[in-house]
């Protein structure tokens, strides 16, 4: 069971390589409001960063962003969601050992965050992480 504190706040942000920074102040700005500490609030933005680099070099205008902060049985957690256009292409996590530049970014979401996924909703690609809060 989940319950919601205050939240979520969804906004969408411009299909522009400046589009992270904006998703970052705002993203920092909710959590900051909310009371979530430090560390979970940097790593929140961390995410939210990689998932919006991705969706705007990969996918379609319209990002949308959503944070929210919630309990689940395990504690409290930080919930991201951005999702996207539709595909360009679809970023996927390199393998092990790949020692390309590019890639990087969701293997760091997956080593920071308990849960993350991806899916498809009427033609957009959705990507989603749970940070857990310190």
């Amino acid at each position: 069971m989940t319950v919601d504190i205050p939240g979520p706040r969804d906004f969408e942000v411009p299909h522009h390589p400046e589009a992270s920074a904006l998703a970052r102040t705002r993203t920092r700005a909710a959590l900051e409001q909310w009371g979530v500490d430090g560390e979970t609030t940097h790593h929140a933005v961390l995410v939210v960063s990689e998932l919006v680099a991705n969706a705007v070099c990969h996918a379609k205008p319209q990002v949308t962003v959503e944070v929210g902060h919630e309990w689940t049985a395990s504690g409290p957690v930080v919930r991201i969601t951005v999702a996207d256009g539709g595909p360009l292409e679809c970023p996927v996590v390199p393998p092990e050992g790949d020692l390309d530049e590019r890639g990087r970014g969701l293997r760091i979401v997956e080593a920071i965050c308990d849960e993350t996924g991806v899916g498809c909703s009427d033609g957009r690609h959705v990507r989603w992480a749970v940070v857990p809060e310190t």
